[in-house]
């Protein structure tokens, strides 16, 4: 049953979504930092994108991306999530490091060709420094057309592309 399976899988986030403040505003509730739990993706590397608070990942066998293992409430967080994400990305399956353990995850790739990378690194340090003021009123924009489904519907909403081809 992928629909089950995808259901289940905590996501491993990157970029902003491991700030709480901009989690909060997309979940639309306080989130602790207790909740992000750190984590490693191997095999990958985090880039700036052009002209953007946010970063990207592509695999680059010798690097890692030090990020955020996060388990949503429910499906209406699952789906706040994706939303978020939007249409420039694909929730897909990874191991990532928790710790000494290995556990699947969703990630959010970008899909071919939507964004220019930026030379250099991205931080969340940096991007809390120089970005998040502004960016925050951005995720509230984002949401605002989100609209939550009722329990049985959300779990048919949009999976990832290995979940809904059945791979």
């Amino acid at each position: 049953m992928a629909e089950h399976w995808a259901g289940r899988l905590p996501f491993f986030f990157f970029g902003t979504l491991m700030d709480t403040d901009v989690l909060g505003r997309v979940l639309a509730r306080p989130v602790v930092g207790s909740e992000l739990i750190p984590a490693m993706l191997w095999g990958h590397r985090r880039y700036p994108v052009r002209d953007k608070a946010y970063p990207v990942i592509r695999q680059e066998r010798a690097s890692h991306v030090p990020g955020c293992l996060f388990h949503p409430r429910s499906a209406d967080e699952r789906l706040r999530i994706d939303h978020f994400e939007a249409e420039e990305y694909e929730a897909r399956p990874r191991r990532v490091q928790v710790g000494t353990a290995l556990t699947n995850a969703l990630v959010y790739l970008d899909l071919e060709g939507v964004f220019e990378l930026d030379g250099g690194t991205w931080s969340l340090a940096s991007f809390q420094a120089q970005h998040k003021t502004a960016y925050l009123p951005q995720c509230d924009g984002w949401m605002a057309d989100y609209v939550p489904v009722a329990p049985r519907s959300a779990a048919r909403r949009r999976l990832p592309l290995a979940a809904r081809s059945g791979g």
